[in-house]
């Protein structure tokens, strides 16, 4: 897969998770709260922009073949953690928070998303190697 295409699907799923996350909260507060939330006419932009930088540390992942389990651990906690900048800091410049609590809510929505994310990657992964697999064996049984 090139990189373009899995930035690009990491940036939706991303994307897709927030947003996913922003209407459960959204719901939760108008059913149990009383009262709808005000979103900022730029806050789907936002929630785009913060997929892409979220898939940007990404590349710390893809070069991973043949190097040693506690590397790749390493580098899992290091996405972790620059991930988890990334959130809080977009949560800061397009000013998703409004107390401690929101910023708790955000980290929260947070570690809902990340596994999320490499749940549905290892999904997709799956599923391309398994089309390919059956792609060389079609190849295979023609010659």
């Amino acid at each position: 897969m090139t990189l373009l295409k899995r930035l690009v699907r990491h940036t939706m799923m991303i994307a897709s998770g927030i947003l996913l996350v922003v209407g459960l909260e959204t719901a939760y507060f108008h059913f149990f709260r009383g009262y709808d939330a005000v979103f900022s006419w730029y806050q789907p932009g936002a929630f785009l922009l913060t997929g892409f930088f979220c898939s940007m540390p990404g590349l710390l992942l893809t070069d991973g073949d043949g190097k040693r389990r506690s590397f790749f651990r390493l580098r899992i906690v290091l996405h972790w953690l620059l991930l988890f900048g990334v959130v809080i800091g977009m949560g800061f410049v397009f000013e998703w928070y409004s107390d401690r609590f929101s910023c708790g809510v955000i980290a929260l929505a947070y570690l809902l998303v990340y596994p999320l994310v490499w749940i549905v990657t290892y999904w997709m992964d799956k599923k391309d190697v398994r089309e390919i697999n059956d792609a060389l064996k079609t190849i295979q049984d023609d010659e």
